[in-house]
This record gives structure tokens, sequence and C-alpha cells, in this order.
């Protein structure tokens, strides 16, 4: 990984007042609690990506089949 960038955020003052407080909870300064916020945050986008890429062979359902089929069971 290459050399930190400094960067410009713009937050809700309620959202950075939050930020904050969970940064000191978990003893760790504002800009660690959210670089570990994003990375965390791009690590569960490459989860669902991946889960996308597995499902994608599965069968296709349309809403509109399964709606029928909830209602022929009595379900709605």
């Amino acid at each position: 990984m290459g050399a930190r960038k400094k960067t410009t955020v713009y937050l809700e003052p309620e959202i950075l007042k939050a930020a904050k407080l969970r940064a000191v909870e978990a003893d760790q300064s504002l800009a660690e609690y959210l670089r570990e916020a994003v990375v965390a945050q791009l690590a569960e986008d490459l989860d669902d990506i991946e889960i996308a890429k597995k499902r994608k062979k599965e069968p296709r359902i349309s809403l509109e089949d399964v709606l029928k089929d909830l209602r022929k069971s009595g379900l709605i």
C-alpha cells in the first residue's frame, strides 16, 4: 500500500459529533476511526460483489411469480 494521502470530508455536524464520540469510545483518533470505517465498508462491498457473482448462476424468479405463488398458498 502506498503512502497515505490527506483528504477533506464534509459531514453534517451531528454525524461528525457521533463519529468523534465513537472514536473516543474506541480509543482512536477521528482519522483512524474514519479510515477503518471506510475500509470496512469497502470490504463489505467486495463481499457483496462476490456473493452477487455466485448468485448470478441461480435461476431468476420474477417478483410477479413469487407473489402469485404466495397468493396460491394463501399467504397473501
